[in-house]
């Protein structure tokens, strides 16, 4: 008899349960935010046989979301309805006892709008615009700057984790980060060079 050996890695093992979280009925509102898991970080896979992984994963604020049982197919998107709650943590997300990946608050000038989306990527790139030229530079963002500046339509993707907002976009081989304390409604940005 052959060895029962794994086929796939605990990283890739690890992002199919991910895959899973947002392809269910999460409860997620993706459309316009995402929730930010630290899935290299925190999350870990361990080979139990048959083509079978054990997966614990962390929620977005680093607190314990369960173990899981997960068949190598699921990194291929199949098998799904093979994923299975392990300890009593993942049987209570399973069930939607308890959630994961709460949204923080929404900043006070987001608290009633109905396009939240829009409203935070207007703020965000109105900030930018309202920058200096110094300012750009010292955070890096001269050329984002300019493009905000000249009514460019950047791609906008909204993230968040437990306590903060984040807005992220490119402009060719520029990356910008747009942080929003939902506590405070302070605003930062930061550049660099987007990963390829």
């Amino acid at each position: 008899m052959l060895p029962d050996n794994p086929r796939r890695s605990e990283k890739e093992m690890t992002y199919a349960l991910y895959n899973y979280f947002f392809k269910r009925e999460s409860g997620f509102d993706i459309y316009w935010a995402r929730p930010y898991f630290l899935v290299d970080e925190q999350w870990s896979a361990s080979y139990n046989s048959n083509g079978v992984w054990m997966v614990k994963a962390c929620d977005i604020d680093g607190s314990y979301a369960g173990a899981w049982l997960v068949p190598e197919e699921a990194y291929f998107g199949n098998s799904y309805d093979r994923i299975e709650p392990s300890d009593d943590v993942a049987k209570a997300i399973a069930s939607g006892t308890k959630r994961m990946a709460e949204m923080p608050p929404r900043p006070t000038f987001l608290r009633l709008s109905n396009s939240p989306r829009e409203d935070m990527i207007m703020v965000a790139q109105q900030y930018i615009a309202s920058m200096s030229r110094k300012q750009a530079e010292d955070e890096f963002i001269t050329e984002i700057w300019q493009a905000v500046r000249n009514h460019y339509p950047l791609e906008w993707h909204i993230v968040y984790n437990d306590s903060l907002w984040w807005l992220i976009a490119d402009y060719y081989e520029y990356r910008v980060r747009v942080y929003i304390d939902p506590f405070t409604g302070k605003i930062s940005v930061s550049g660099g060079f987007a990963p390829f």
